[in-house]
């Protein structure tokens, strides 16, 4: 998916036009995308939280030498899913600092992946020359299907995801600051000790 399309996208979901057009003056400006919202205000019809609901179904294309991407088989550990695009300048500063919290997190039962939603794979594979090797599992989806299971808010967004396949946390946007606040929270669930101590609070899963 390209900017244009997720400009389509952000009307399609109910946005305002000026939020889609100031979007569009930021991204041109700047070449980021950190400020895109994509819930309309008007219309709470349309707020796109999945927060407290079971992973999707998603399958997609590998990328960078990772095999296919099915979410619901990755049940079991703890996840980090990131939207992302080369065409979105926060999206390029945060995908390095996940791939470096992905080599000492794995350890601890914890995968990162990050599904990029651009049109052209020729693009994605691009930017991931910018690192000789890659540790978090990459996926790259032309179609644009994760935005309609997961609706991110902004460009890039993460969700965080348990190990019963919940999600429990969506990070929209990215500052450097949200590095270290994602890393714990990860650690958090896939900490044994703390899964029991959070049971009782532990959001309901739609399956």
């Amino acid at each position: 998916m390209n900017l244009a399309s997720f400009l389509r996208y952000v009307r399609a979901a109910g946005a305002h036009m000026i939020l889609a057009s100031a979007f569009v003056s930021g991204v041109v400006a700047s070449a980021g995308c950190g400020g895109a919202d994509v819930e309309s205000h008007a219309d709470d019809a349309h707020d796109p939280s999945v927060v407290g609901h079971g992973v999707p179904d998603l399958r997609v294309a590998g990328l960078g030498g990772s095999a296919a991407l099915h979410l619901r088989a990755l049940r079991g550990k703890v996840l980090l899913v990131d939207v992302w695009a080369s065409w979105c300048g926060p999206c390029k500063e945060e995908l390095p600092m996940l791939d470096e919290m992905s080599s000492h997190l794995a350890s601890k039962g914890i995968q990162i992946v990050a599904i990029s939603i651009d049109e052209s794979r020729a693009d994605a594979e691009a930017f991931l020359k910018s690192r000789p090797k890659w540790s978090i599992t990459l996926a790259n989806d032309p179609e644009g299907k994760t935005l309609g299971v997961l609706q991110p808010p902004k460009m890039p967004s993460s969700f965080i995801v348990d190990r019963d396949g919940t999600i429990r946390e969506v990070n929209a946007g990215f500052s450097r600051s949200d590095a270290a606040k994602i890393e714990a929270h990860l650690i958090d669930l896939a900490d044994p000790s703390s899964a029991k101590t959070s049971s009782a609070s532990a959001p309901h899963t739609s399956k």
